[in-house]
């Protein structure tokens, strides 16, 4: 740290800390909705399923540090085309168009 007021932290990961400047990082999630990594879901993935321990760490740094946390998301519609190549997923308002992880405070697996 350079000083009280820095906005350098150092985030613990692995293989190794990432130092970070808050005022100039975002912490961005993407596509962590129920579909992809909850059990059941339309497209779970269980190398999805398995970076949610890490996320939620991180997460919980990232948001102890005062950087930004972004949230991307996949959204379809009825007869939405994407249905021509994926089966239906991720509807949106669904259960499964939402995620735990976007939670102010999310909640452990």
């Amino acid at each position: 740290m350079r000083g009280a007021e820095s906005s350098m932290v150092t985030l613990k990961a692995r293989p190794q800390d990432v130092e970070i400047d808050r005022r100039r990082t975002a912490f961005i999630v993407v596509d962590m909705q129920n579909d992809f990594v909850k059990p059941g879901g339309t497209l779970v993935s269980p190398a999805a399923i398995d970076t949610i321990p890490n996320i939620l760490k991180l997460l919980d740094q990232s948001r102890s540090a005062g950087a930004k946390v972004v949230y991307t998301q996949d959204t379809t519609f009825d007869n939405d085309p994407e249905f021509d190549i994926w089966p239906v997923h991720c509807l949106e308002r669904s259960e499964e168009h939402t995620s735990e992880l976007q939670s102010p405070v999310p909640i452990s697996y």
